[in-house]
This record gives structure tokens, C-alpha cells and sequence, in this order.
């Protein structure tokens, strides 16, 4: 099982680490200062890897890899990615874009950031958090809008907030946040 599980990262690294030299992601690093610990390429191999194993905290991950720095370092290092994940994800959808078929499926879902009755207290997202109801009932978070082509290919990912309908957002950009 570990055998396994480390063949699954050296080849997830490699994929990961060929993806964002083709990208040119080399410029999101910081020049200045001192040199990261986990280097980007690992910590959005340990991201991939953390959901494609279905490991459900951060913590757990630690746990698993045991790497040789805190938990503290993990965690900002797996933070530190989000912009380039982002980056990642646009050029997919692009990609994807170009030779998708005519027919597209669009779905949402919530995610909720806070239960509702801490929700007055959060602070994290303030600004895009919003009370809704769904199927599930109440929440109070964003929604996630995916529009993925017949073929199954991903041609766009939106987040709002939780009060928009995905009957109303528009798919002609590929990845917006707000």
C-alpha cells in the first residue's frame, strides 16, 4: 500500500511538475527572501494527491506523508497554491474550450463556509457569503457552478454567491471567482 501510494505521487509529481513548467508558473514564485521548504510543485502535488485519495483534512495528510517540516509549513505551502491552481484550471478550461462539443451541462452546488448560527461571526468570506436555501435547506457560503461539455470535458467554473441561480450565469469566460 505505501509502495503503491508513493509510486502514485512520483507519478502525480511528474505530471505536476511537467503541467507548470509548460505553463511557465516559475514567475509565481517569490525571488526575494528565503527559499520555501515545500517547493510549489510539491505542495500542489500533495493538493492533487490529498483529493484524488479522498483524504479529508489537512492534518490527516500530515499524518500520512509525514514530511520533515510543521504542520504549520504544510498547511501555508498547500495555501500558498491556491493562485496557481487557479491558473492551472483556466488554461484547462481554455484548452477544453477549443474542441468541446456544442452541447454543454451546467450544475451548482452549495458550500456552505459556516453554519448558520455562527454565520454573523464569520469572517473569512464575508464579502461573497450569502444566506440561501437549496434542496439541502439553509446555508450560508457560495455556490459552485461547473459547465462541463458532453464529452465530459470542463469548459468553465464559477463560484458566486449562494443566493444566484446557474440558470443566470454566463459561460462565455472560462474561471471567475467573484
Amino acid at each position: 500500500m505505501i509502495k503503491t501510494s508513493i509510486k502514485i505521487y512520483n507519478t502525480l509529481r511528474n505530471v505536476v511538475s511537467k503541467v507548470y513548467h509548460k505553463l511557465n508558473l516559475e514567475k509565481c514564485e517569490t525571488p526575494k527572501g528565503r527559499k520555501e521548504i515545500i517547493s510549489n510543485i510539491d505542495a500542489l502535488t500533495l493538493t492533487l494527491f490529498k483529493q484524488s485519495h479522498g483524504i479529508a483534512t489537512k492534518k490527516s495528510l500530515f499524518e500520512i506523508i509525514a514530511p520533515k517540516c510543521s504542520y504549520k509549513t504544510l498547511v501555508v505551502s498547500i495555501n500558498r497554491t491556491l493562485e496557481i491552481l487557479k491558473r492551472i484550471i483556466t488554461y484547462l478550461a481554455i484548452t477544453n474550450r477549443a474542441g468541446s462539443h456544442i452541447v454543454k451541462h451546467v450544475d451548482s452546488t452549495d458550500l456552505p463556509v459556516s453554519s448558520l448560527r455562527k454565520s454573523r461571526y464569520h469572517k473569512t468570506m464575508k464579502t461573497l457569503a450569502t444566506y440561501s436555501k437549496s434542496s439541502k435547506g439553509w446555508f450560508y457560503g457560495l455556490k459552485l457552478h461547473l459547465s462541463v461539455d458532453l464529452k465530459g470535458k470542463i469548459v468553465a467554473v464559477h463560484f458566486t454567491t449562494g443566493n444566484k441561480s446557474e440558470r443566470k450565469i454566463r459561460c462565455q469566460e472560462p474561471f471567475f471567482l467573484f
